[in-house]
């Protein structure tokens, strides 16, 4: 009898230690080990700072440039010192989605949308340490695969495009500084569709980008409230001499510290979504807190904004949600969620009163023929694609033969020197139709996977998958009345690459789910022996 309770015992024993053998790596967020890395990390910080300004004051450098070899050295210093070194630069990529900070080495100032020059941001230098140090450790475990859900045939087809499309452009080397860009954005999508490892890692990265959208957000309130127009320019805030006014009235718009106003109500009209779908799902505490204060000052701030693109864009966007999270397939299981919708509905209501004025003099002032001008500049974008249908003017390239296809007798590019207002159209004129296809295919195939992620068990993948979904929905239509091409849209990419991260965790957990206990079984293989 002595025997077999020491026996049992050891299996016991050897059944415990194979259940800690099957957990798989990386499930839990590495946390700050002691009190004393919190204080290495305010030395780091301090030390920087005070580096960065004697370099500063030695080498006569631009403001701009300071705060961006300050942001350099500090996170040299991180990455040397702070053990958790991988945690903080993430943090501080999903920070900087809420601040524009890109300056342009060989800016030139006839080139109006960015990039003017080899474009240097915190964003790009930050996801380039994170990529280097994942690709490393890929290379250490020799693995080799990627898992991008049917995505990297159209992003090589947008590569290939972009290229050709470069190599082929009267002036190649705007085409050269879209590319590196591209290239931030690119990796910035690898990372997120391949690193994401946990739900709690996903939780992580979401936190700290709401928190970012949220400081802009009250940045730009603020910023109108006080008065203080380009007090932060250094980090994207708007200055004096650029600041948007209503057409009628001198009621200034706010932008944050994303360098325009439309710009703020674009990355808003995406983020919402998501934090609404947090909000309505079983978060708890805090995080409640957090998210109803957070929507708030979000939605405050886009109406702030005045964007009436950004406002239709959130609307198709939100009721596109509620209409999923109430739908049988996608439904969000949790009792109460249409209480909140209502409860909140009614207090953002009651807290935007104040702005229901404005809001009615945006809706109903004289455009003074910006609708028409958007016309014309589509029929110059027309004009470009009909005579370079494959391949596109180049890359980047589109204000540099413009005024070529402008015909009269408008000639609208004399009196309004931008692009089409159309990504679809610009970005089909510089890199052609079938660059143009595979944009709206890699679009397209993203949605797809926030599909697939939300029909998951999970409660939390399956809020942060319709999110992510209805923001990207809303990212795209507000895309029809907005420039841009292959050579900005960040935050495009950002939803993508977090789309394919949270259809890999999804897919994982309902893997594990169906797999048949093995090793973790020491208690069943007791019933045999005790008989």
């Amino acid at each position: 009898m002595r025997n077999d309770t020491h026996l049992l015992g050891r299996l016991v024993r050897r059944g415990r230690r194979a259940s800690m053998n099957d957990v798989a790596p990386h499930t839990t967020l590495p946390g700050l080990d002691s009190e004393m890395t919190f204080w290495t990390g305010g030395v780091v910080v301090i030390t920087s700072v005070m580096v960065g300004l004697v370099v500063l004051m030695l080498g006569g450098l631009p403001v701009e440039w300071g705060v961006t070899l300050l942001a350099g050295l500090l996170l040299l210093l991180v990455v040397a010192i702070i053990p958790v070194r991988q945690r903080f630069l993430e943090a501080a990529l999903m920070l900087s989605f809420g601040a524009n900070i890109d300056y342009h080495i060989g800016h030139d100032p006839t080139h109006l949308v960015s990039p003017s020059g080899v474009p240097v941001s915190v964003t790009g230098l930050v996801v380039g340490a994170l990529w280097l140090w994942w690709a490393c450790e890929r290379w250490g475990r020799r693995q080799r695969s990627m898992s991008l859900g049917g995505l990297g045939v159209p992003l090589v087809g947008l590569w290939a495009s972009a290229i050709i499309s470069t190599l082929g452009a009267p002036q190649p080397r705007f085409g050269l500084y879209a590319l590196v860009n591209l290239a931030y954005f690119t990796l910035l999508f690898l990372y997120l569709a391949q690193t994401v490892s946990t739900p709690e890692h996903l939780r992580f990265l979401l936190k700290w980008l709401m928190i970012g959208i949220v400081v802009t957000s009250v940045v730009g309130l603020a910023e109108y409230h006080l008065q203080r127009n380009g007090a932060l320019a250094i980090l994207g805030m708007l200055g004096d001499e650029n600041k948007q006014t209503l057409a009628s009235s001198d009621l200034v718009r706010i932008g944050g510290l994303l360098g325009s106003s439309n710009g703020l109500a674009w990355a808003l009209a995406e983020i919402l979504p998501l934090m609404l779908a947090l909000f309505f799902c079983r978060a708890s505490g805090y995080n409640r807190v957090f998210l109803f204060g957070g929507v708030t000052v979000c939605v405050l701030a886009l109406i702030s904004t005045y964007s009436r693109g950004g406002w239709v864009a959130f609307g198709v966007a939100f009721i596109l949600l509620i209409l999923f999270m109430g739908s049988r397939r996608f439904g969000i299981a949790e009792r109460g969620w249409r209480a909140k919708v209502v409860l909140l509905g009614v207090f953002l209501a009651v807290a935007a009163t104040p702005l229901y004025g404005n809001v009615y003099t945006r809706l109903t002032e004289d455009d003074r023929g910006s609708a028409y001008a958007r016309v014309l500049m589509m029929k110059v974008a027309l004009r470009m694609i009909e005579d370079h249908p494959l391949f596109g003017v180049g890359l980047n390239n589109y204000e540099r033969v413009m005024d070529e296809y402008d015909g009269p007798p408008e000639r609208i590019h004399q009196d309004f020197p931008w692009p089409v207002h159309n990504i679809y159209l610009h970005t089909t004129a510089e890199v052609g139709l079938l660059g143009g296809g595979f944009f709206v295919l890699f679009a397209l195939l993203a949605l797809w996977q926030g599909l697939r992620a939300a029909r998951t068990d999970d409660l939390f993948l399956r809020a942060v998958a319709l999110g992510l979904s209805m923001g990207l929905v809303a990212y795209l239509l507000v895309g029809m009345k907005e420039l841009g091409s292959l050579g900005n849209g960040r935050f495009f990419w950002l939803a993508v690459g977090l789309l394919v991260a949270t259809r890999r965790l999804s897919e994982a957990g309902q893997h594990d789910q169906s797999q048949p206990v093995r090793k973790n079984a020491g208690a069943r293989h007791l019933l045999p022996l005790s008989r």
